[in-house]
């Protein structure tokens, strides 16, 4: 999973919250995404890789 977090990160870098999410569900293995920006008055994703996290939970 984590080549594909890294992958992940790299595509959504300085996109718009809706872009992210369409970015973010075309791959397979994701079924839902709910992002938070902070602060709220942001509208898109940090430009920085470091900047950005993800938590994700596993179905089983």
């Amino acid at each position: 999973m984590n080549g594909i977090l890294d992958s992940m990160k790299s595509r959504i870098l300085g996109a718009s919250k809706e872009e992210a999410k369409d970015i973010i569900l075309s791959y397979p293995e994701i079924s839902t995404v709910s992002l938070k920006v902070r602060p709220p008055r942001y509208n898109t994703l940090p430009k920085l890789k470091s900047r950005i996290k993800i938590n994700y939970q596993q179905e089983e």
